[in-house]
């Protein structure tokens, strides 16, 4: 079994089929989020008055972390399809 890794791309070619592998720019990004979503409603929001007006930014916030996780996960897996399309492209 050969591997080759190009860390460019961070791609891992196993046999000439491609296998995409995240990378760690993209695992900070999902870490950032978790602990976001996870410190934003312990610290910062105000558990007196749960209104919409009262906790806009904190609301805001988690927005924000779940869109950022969701934006790097489609971006994984449109990858990995991109990546599949070229291997079968190649194989033709």
């Amino acid at each position: 079994m050969a591997f080759i890794i190009n860390f460019k791309d961070a791609k891992v070619i196993v046999n000439n089929k491609f296998k995409s592998k995240m990378t760690f720019y993209s695992k900070y990004l999902i870490a950032v989020g978790i602990i976001g979503l996870s410190g934003i409603p312990l610290f910062i929001l105000d558990y007196s008055d749960l209104s919409w007006n009262t906790n806009k930014e904190s609301y805001w916030g988690m927005i924000s972390m779940v869109a950022l996780i969701i934006a790097v996960l489609v971006y994984h897996v449109a990858l990995k399809r991109e990546q599949a399309n070229t291997n079968t492209q190649n194989r033709k």
